[in-house]
């Protein structure tokens, strides 16, 4: 990896900041399966809420009907509420981009594709600006200050390439290849591409990136193929808070492929508003299979370091009418003999008739008969991390397709002084820094008394837990050897 800077003698073009509109825990994505007919196939704009917890399906539509308003992932999103545009190109579909001001819901042809070669953008922090380039005139850059109602040329040169909006007008990030360099890179520009930075070398092929929610936060992922059929793909996702200047891995997404199950558009990743939350989506759309459409979105905070928990969604045919799932199911305790799982019962239709629940520790049923509480401890000692789900069965027979999915890590076989090793926390009671004496730490985590991660430090014997309620946290301590240690450190 390389890291160069240069800025072009050009001056900045720096254009009026607005108040981003965004709200937490709100995206779009499309989904898709077959109908019972098996000779159609069912595409929808799906709308979500509260970190992917609620779904809504506001748009869909037959691929076979020439009429329809095709979508696929030419989604692009504006910074006001709501207000969203697709592309709508390819073969049998009506080359128009259009716009929806209600979330998806209904929606307007404001302007004309030349193919699917037309791009467009919208900034993070503009409401109503979107820009364009065109390729029915070639070179020639267009922008619309109302929610492309109208657009004006712009009096500077076009550009292509790998293009991703920043956070203000004109900002953009570029991925391009170095065939002197033979390597991809990164710059950064705050003026339409007309003066750049080049910020980032890599050795990586298809630079792919999304702006983050602050001004600067870059995520970049680039997906590799494990065979030559092109068929087995994972993704390894990196942040930068600088531009791109300096990145770090957050996380390797494996393939969501199974067996002989042709899975389109497997991963996808989105940026949420609050900084430091994100979304990563594996979806598996069969076209093989009839009634398959299953998403699972993985809901991060902190920037990758605290998964909080995954939602399952399966659309079928009938999904509007599927039985009322539990989707807060949460680890109300956990030590090293035991997890205590706790949810609410769910809000039930009129015709819906609640009958228990099933319990599942990854993919197998531990609660047996089934249980009637809202609560539920596995007796249960094992080492790492363990997962749950719920599932809510009716009076009809039928259990729910939805679920979420919590975590806890038990470490039931650590030895809490390390073969020996004399490792205290101090001071103790604490209300600020606490100090690790006895180890050399890799990795140290918080842990509250739900089980929950609220804080997490590397290659540093300091935590600051000045931020943390008062209460009792567990110290989790990991060195270099991978050995790992036990605390606990009152805060007051």
């Amino acid at each position: 990896m390389k890291n160069i800077r240069f800025i072009a003698l050009a001056a900045l073009l720096m254009l009026g900041a607005t108040m981003q509109a965004q709200v937490a825990g709100e995206f779009y994505s499309f989904v898709g399966w077959e109908d019972n007919s098996g000779g159609s196939g069912i595409r929808s704009v799906a709308h979500y809420t509260e970190h992917g917890k609620k779904v809504e399906l506001p748009y869909s539509y037959l691929i076979d009907d020439p009429e329809a308003m095709g979508i696929g992932n030419d989604f692009i999103t504006d910074a006001t509420l709501g207000v969203l545009y697709n592309k709508d190109c390819g073969a049998g579909q009506t080359n128009k981009l259009y716009r929806s001001m209600d979330y998806g819901h209904t929606w307007e042809a404001i302007d004309d594709l030349s193919g699917c070669s037309d791009e467009y953008w919208t900034f993070k922090n503009a409401p109503g600006v979107l820009l364009k380039l065109s390729h029915i005139v070639p070179g020639e850059l267009k922008i619309s200050y109302d929610y492309g109602s109208h657009f004006e040329v712009m009096d500077i040169p076009a550009f292509g390439g790998s293009n991703e909006a920043g956070w203000n007008v004109g900002e953009f990030f570029k991925g391009s290849y170095s065939y002197e360099m033979s390597s991809y890179y990164l710059t950064h520009s705050m003026d339409f591409n007309q003066t750049v930075d080049t910020v980032y070398y890599s050795e990586q092929e298809f630079l792919n990136m999304k702006a983050g929610a602050r001004e600067g936060e870059l995520y970049t992922y680039y997906p590799s193929y494990e065979d030559p059929n092109y068929y087995i793909m994972s993704y390894k996702l990196f942040f930068s808070s600088d531009y791109g200047q300096h990145q770090q891995m957050v996380m390797t997404v494996d393939s969501l492929i199974i067996g002989n199950v042709h899975v389109m558009d497997s991963w996808e990743f989105m940026v949420d508003s609050e900084p430091g939350v994100f979304y990563s989506i594996k979806r598996e759309n069969s076209i093989v299979y009839a009634n398959s459409g299953k998403i699972w979105i993985d809901y991060y905070r902190d920037y990758g370091e605290t998964l909080v928990t995954t939602y399952f969604h399966h659309f079928r045919p009938d999904w509007h009418s599927q039985h009322t799932p539990v989707m807060d199911c949460e680890v109300a305790g956990f030590d090293e003999n035991s997890v205590t799982l706790r949810w609410t019962e769910p809000e039930l239709r009129p015709e819906e008739a609640l009958v228990g629940y099933r319990v599942y520790r990854g993919e197998t049923l531990i609660s047996g008969d089934l249980i009637t509480e809202t609560e539920y401890t596995d007796l249960y000692s094992g080492n790492g991390r363990l997962k749950y789900h719920v599932l809510a069965v009716y009076s009809d027979g039928v259990t729910s397709k939805a679920y979420n999915i919590v975590y806890c890590e038990q470490t039931d076989v650590v030895d809490e002084n390390g073969g020996g090793t004399n490792v205290t926390v101090y001071p103790n009671p604490a209300n600020g820094v606490v100090r690790i004496d006895g180890v050399e730490a890799d990795e140290v985590r918080v842990y509250n008394a739900l089980g929950q991660v609220v804080k997490t430090v590397r290659r540093t014997n300091e935590i600051d837990v000045a931020d943390l309620a008062d209460g009792v946290y567990l110290v989790r301590i990991r060195d270099k050897e991978g050995r790992i240690f036990l605390e606990k450190v009152m805060v007051r």
